[in-house]
């Protein structure tokens, strides 16, 4: 369905986006392969979080990797590579400056554009005014903890 939406779009700027459905198999083969002829032009990839922090998304997807594993732009940028590189130890050790290297390294991608988010998932959640200690853990948005909940009153 996302493939339909991006080819009717794309048709609009007169671009003919030739799509194709492929077995998981067949696919991750295709994308991981040696043989740069055979990549996909575009490869679709739902990223969930799965560490607190962007590190994982950037050491996967952008990192330079030979052969490629996830980083399925076939993205190379040797500066962002030792900024991933130190990142996640400086968050580690100073969150204020991890967080501005994050975010430094976050417009360089975007100005740069080897990938595209098409969409972001917006959770919402309803709650009572009288229930405190709620917070989002963003590598389970869908599950609410508990054990921090208390009553307001």
């Amino acid at each position: 369905m996302v493939a339909t939406l991006i080819k009717s779009s794309l048709a609009k700027l007169n671009i003919n986006l030739s799509t194709q459905s492929l077995a998981w198999p067949t696919q991750w083969a295709k994308a991981k392969s040696a043989n740069a002829a055979s990549h996909q032009s575009i490869f679709l990839e739902y990223w969930w979080p799965d560490y607190d922090d962007p590190y994982s998304w950037f050491s996967n997807l952008l990192l330079t990797q030979k052969p490629p594993y996830y980083n399925l732009s076939y993205y190379s940028n040797p500066t962002l590579d030792k900024q991933i590189n130190q990142v996640d130890r400086l968050a580690a050790t100073n969150p204020a400056a991890g967080a501005q290297l994050y975010r430094q390294m976050q417009v360089e991608v975007l100005q740069q554009a080897p990938l595209q988010a098409l969409y972001s998932v917006n959770y919402q959640y309803a709650m009572r005014t009288s229930a405190t200690g709620f917070k989002v853990n963003p590598a389970y948005p869908g599950v609410v903890f508990v054990y921090n909940l208390k009553p307001a009153g």
